[in-house]
């Protein structure tokens, strides 16, 4: 598990700025629908784990309380905080910033209102040991909300995508099927309120440039798209572009909002 965290923190350390200016990371419909679905109030407080170029942090900071935006990887957090410095100014209310595990939560037990992780579960070894940590320092009657890509039930199918998300980024470990993540919720002792799944559209040289693959890796990866299997065609809902057309693959990452109260 050491390994992965490590393998994490070189990856996005490197590409700390990408996530920051990505259009998935920054305007991802999902950032919203987590905004509308949780409604945020004035007294809360927040802790956004693992939070990247900080979308989700500097969404929610200026409606409510107290945002502890964390990471655990350094540059990120440090990227993260030169852009909502620069994007909220004075309007972030009391933001803060923490270099955290996101298994192993340095924080007391009851302490916050609202938990938020997105986009980055797939990264870690111990979802299982993520979601109790989770649940342990919301307080009673609190919100925790995650947004991540998921997997189908198919194992086959889940395998293909896992290895192609693994060949893009070493630092990928898992993403789970909508099933799955709901035996986490209940395994935490949370009671998922809501889920929806919504499709994350993407194109293959931004997927790619995203995490720093060099040549050889992007074409590696634009055979297993073209080649993919039926299931995974349909799955990702695959778009070749047509010989000579200039055009780049297109697909859509399957994704969920999950919201569970303690």
């Amino acid at each position: 598990m050491d390994d992965i965290k490590q393998r994490t923190q070189a990856q996005f350390g490197a590409t700390a700025a990408n996530y920051v200016s990505s259009g998935t990371f920054s305007k991802g419909e999902d950032l919203h629908r987590l905004f509308e679905v949780v409604q945020p109030q004035p007294d809360w407080r927040v802790l956004d784990i693992a939070t990247g170029g900080g979308h989700t942090a500097g969404l929610f900071a200026p409606h409510v309380q107290q945002v502890i935006a964390t990471d655990l990887t350094e540059p990120m957090l440090v990227a993260a905080r030169i852009h909502l410095q620069n994007t909220l100014g004075d309007n972030g209310g009391q933001l803060d910033y923490a270099r955290t595990d996101a298994e192993h939560l340095p924080f007391p037990n009851d302490t916050f209102d609202l938990v938020t992780c997105r986009l980055a579960a797939h990264h870690f070894p111990n979802v299982p040991g993520f979601m109790a940590e989770c649940a342990r320092v919301a307080r009673p009657g609190g919100i925790v909300a995650i947004v991540d890509m998921l997997s189908p039930s198919d194992e086959k199918v889940a395998k293909y995508i896992n290895a192609m998300d693994v060949l893009r980024d070493p630092s990928h470990v898992w993403a789970y099927s909508l099933a799955e993540w709901k035996r986490f919720f209940a395994g935490a002792g949370l009671k998922m309120e809501h889920a929806e799944v919504g499709d994350n559209p993407q194109n293959l040289a931004d997927w790619a440039r995203r995490m720093g693959c060099d040549g050889p890796t992007t074409m590696r990866l634009r055979v297993m798209l073209t080649q993919a299997p039926d299931s995974v065609q349909a799955w990702w809902k695959i778009r070749l572009p047509i010989a000579g057309s200039g055009e780049e693959i297109q697909f859509f990452i399957q994704q969920a909002v999950m919201v569970g109260r303690k």
